[in-house]
């Protein structure tokens, strides 16, 4: 006699392109994570600005820093937690795919542009 094992299949609808590639194709496998690393960064941007912070980002990550601007300062404080906590830049971490072990199918709708734009004018 065989059992079968029940199988669930998740289904996720929505979301942005970032978050669908998050499920996807993830991001690092790293866990850099140090919340008094980070409190530290907070207080030197609120002491010295965030000028200081993005240039010790361009000091030790010069790739990443082309990415982000100082006004995006949560970007810049995890990258330079990440660096701190694993000794590796972020730029370096996000270029390493980490091992997905499921298969996707990925279905897209598209509605008309002006139907869409008058559905999202409806609901603001």
């Amino acid at each position: 006699m065989i059992f079968f094992q029940e199988v669930k299949i998740p289904i996720i609808v929505g979301g942005s392109g970032l978050y669908i590639k998050s499920l996807i194709d993830g991001f690092f496998d790293k866990d850099a994570k140090d919340t008094e690393i980070r409190k530290r960064l907070y207080n030197d941007m609120e002491k010295f600005g965030r000028d200081y912070l993005y240039n010790k980002l361009l000091e030790v990550d010069a790739e990443s820093a082309e990415k982000i601007t100082p006004n995006f300062y949560r970007r810049v404080i995890r990258a330079l937690e990440v660096y701190y906590v694993s000794g590796k830049k972020i730029s370096d971490l996000q270029k390493e795919k980490p091992v997905i072990d499921f298969e996707t199918i990925q279905v897209g709708l598209q509605l008309d542009r002006k139907l869409l734009y008058e559905r999202i004018n409806n609901r603001c």
